[in-house]
């Protein structure tokens, strides 16, 4: 089973963490603002959808076998996760050869993101992929808890926030205390890029997977009209936290990790919603070309940085012989 409307998102999400990384400046920014600078937010998206197109896809499969699923899984990612590495390799070791040795073990086995300072190391979003490696290595005994428990879809989703809500305690906590030395240090690594602050997103998403599947939520939204209604809602809804984060921080007095599974619940709301919906809005997000888009956002999002490493060293060094904005640049860059 596959919910064609929530392919397109995975290349927003995309977009929008180059954006982050390498569109400052850029029109993009003018104009969009805050919201397409939510790299770190939409790292948190993935792993919600992640866990919701998983259970989708799986939850329904008589006989689901393990070694298939981890064979599908390791296969669909590797090969582009190993380009990204070639690509950014010659770079990192002609800097220093052997200070990367272990970088790089870490980074082709998948636990750069378990051990400090190494998360962002070599091919920097890959950590993310490291987080979702454990994700994947988790499912399985997550599919077979839930197929042998069946739990009630509200509970489950009640466990889910109840997970979610106590590692943001943690992570809040470490946030605002003498423990958090900023960025490049072990405490910046434990709370935005280890595993297990990120599980709780995982979770959530394959909760209201379940949900979706075993309630008459799809039901509900059977009135078009309510449906459009609803899916504008929840994007606004989407659009209006990341946008208003510096509020939050200042009305509350307190640092938020918004870039560690703190919008967790309001990606999983806007999946449900958009996957329970038919109406025009869904309609013109499953057409062809933004499936497309969807589908290879992987492949965007894993080889941006380290193309963006060679554009930088043999391509821009070009364009001071001629008057490019910096939006120009950057969309010479993306294409």
């Amino acid at each position: 089973m596959r919910v064609e409307s929530l392919t397109f998102f995975r290349f927003i999400a995309a977009f929008i963490v180059v954006i982050f990384h390498f569109g400052a400046g850029t029109w993009f920014t003018k104009i969009f603002g805050r919201f397409v600078t939510a790299g770190p937010e939409m790292v948190s998206f993935f792993f919600v959808l992640s866990g919701f197109v998983m259970i989708i896809s799986q939850i329904n499969k008589v006989n689901f076998c393990t070694k298939k699923y981890y064979y599908g899984r390791i296969a669909r990612i590797f090969p582009v996760y190993l380009i990204g590495l070639l690509i950014i390799l010659p770079f990192k070791y002609y800097i220093n050869p052997i200070s990367h040795n272990t970088s790089l073990f870490l980074s082709v086995t998948f636990l750069q993101s378990w051990v400090s300072p190494y998360p962002l190391s070599f091919n920097s979003p890959g950590w993310s992929v490291s987080v979702e490696m454990f994700f994947y290595a988790t499912f399985p005994m997550i599919l077979f808890l839930i197929k042998k428990i069946k739990p009630k879809p509200d509970n489950f989703i009640s466990f889910s926030i109840f997970v979610w809500a106590f590692t943001q305690y943690i992570l809040i906590n470490l946030l605002n205390s003498k423990f958090y030395q900023g960025f490049l240090t072990t405490s910046h690594d434990l709370i935005y890029y280890f595993p297990l602050s990120h599980f709780c997103s995982f979770l959530i998403g394959i909760s209201v997977a379940y949900f979706f599947i075993n309630s008459n939520f799809q039901k509900s939204l059977s009135n078009v009209k309510a449906s459009i209604f609803l899916n504008i809602v929840v994007l606004f809804l989407l659009y209006f936290c990341i946008t208003k984060e510096p509020f939050l921080k200042d009305y509350f007095k307190l640092n938020f990790p918004f870039g560690s599974s703190f919008y967790a619940p309001v990606f999983a709301l806007v999946l449900l919603v958009i996957a329970a919906s038919k109406n025009i809005i869904t309609k013109i997000l499953s057409i062809k070309p933004f499936i497309f888009l969807g589908n290879i956002s992987f492949s965007i999002y894993i080889l941006h940085s380290p193309l963006h490493t060679f554009y930088k060293k043999f391509i821009i060094p070009y364009f001071k012989e001629y008057e490019f904005n910096k939006t120009q640049i950057f969309l010479f860059y993306y294409y």
